[in-house]
């Protein structure tokens, strides 16, 4: 059915071997039609040994040399979409091979507009990513009890999926520094529902420097100033009850006390120590090659 097909588009800045192991993964998924795959980079060319594996895999690739945000890439993408469905993700992840069909599987209940796929670090090999990967873990259970699964902590941009028809009655605007969060608040202005697929997997890498957990953070913190800019008072959506984060953290510690008491101290630290809002809400910010190892 056209309203079921799927078109799957990863936007690169990167272009290296990462971003063909991302494609070989969802080339593998399972128990969905055939869909189209698109690539849109730019910045850095890709190399002519990694576009000629993606070409073999049949993924149409569109280069441009000038950079442009993701909001802008998303939106040149909608307009190549034909699709009753668009997974929107990245470079630097792997996918499960059930993630395709569960988030498509989700999107079977009509009322649904918006999916977000769970991201599930990889394990961690140094202690910085054992360290994160407790902060990860924390706010997927968080998000996890909060509002039925319905709220910002879950709605991650690393892969979400829309009704297109739905997506084209959106405002994308450039320039968003945190777009998933964006997308989510505007699928509810337009009425839309969101979901989320717990069981579509995604394999993301956790940072290895703590200069771009810094970034990440940072980016984080101002998101609802940012967005209040468009979506007006989002102290509601944005309250997460205490007890919640109570629950949450005391579950983490419970198995990893060391590396929680850890992750408290780098939480604390990046919110005394968090950057410049000037530098950091940037939507053209700079790509992190530490996690593009997958």
């Amino acid at each position: 059915m056209k309203n079921q097909s799927i078109t799957v588009a990863i936007s690169t800045r990167h272009g290296a071997v990462n971003l063909v192991k991302t494609a070989e993964s969802i080339v593998k998924s399972i128990n969905v039609d055939k869909f189209r795959f698109i690539v849109i980079a730019d910045t850095l060319p890709i190399k002519d040994s990694h576009l000629k594996k993606l070409k073999a895999l049949g993924i149409e690739v569109h280069e441009y040399k000038k950079s442009r945000s993701l909001s802008a890439k998303l939106k040149q993408i909608v307009t190549m979409t034909k699709s009753g469905i668009l997974v929107f993700t990245q470079d630097d992840l792997l996918f499960d091979k059930h993630a395709l069909a569960e988030i498509s599987k989700v999107m079977e209940d009509k009322s649904v507009t918006e999916v977000s796929s769970r991201i599930v670090p990889f394990p961690a090999q140094t202690t910085l990513e054992k360290i994160i990967e407790i902060g990860v873990n924390g706010v997927y259970k968080a998000g996890k009890m909060w509002n039925d699964s319905d709220n910002y902590l879950v709605a991650s941009g690393r892969c979400m999926a829309f009704k297109v028809s739905t997506l084209k009655k959106m405002k994308i605007v450039d320039g968003i520094t945190n777009l998933d969060a964006y997308l989510y608040f505007e699928n509810k202005r337009v009425g839309g529902k969101f979901k989320f697929a717990k069981n579509s997997i995604v394999y993301n890498k956790s940072p290895m420097v703590v200069n771009e957990h810094m970034r990440q953070s940072s980016r984080f913190q101002y998101s609802k100033d940012e967005l209040e800019k468009y979506f007006g008072d989002l102290t509601t959506e944005y309250q997460v009850p205490l007890l919640i984060y109570l629950a949450a953290f005391a579950s983490m510690f419970i198995s990893h006390p060391i590396y929680s008491g850890l992750y408290l101290f780098l939480f604390v630290y990046t919110r005394v120590s968090k950057l410049n809002r000037k530098k950091i809400l940037n939507p053209l910010w700079k790509v992190d090659s530490s996690t593009k190892k997958i």
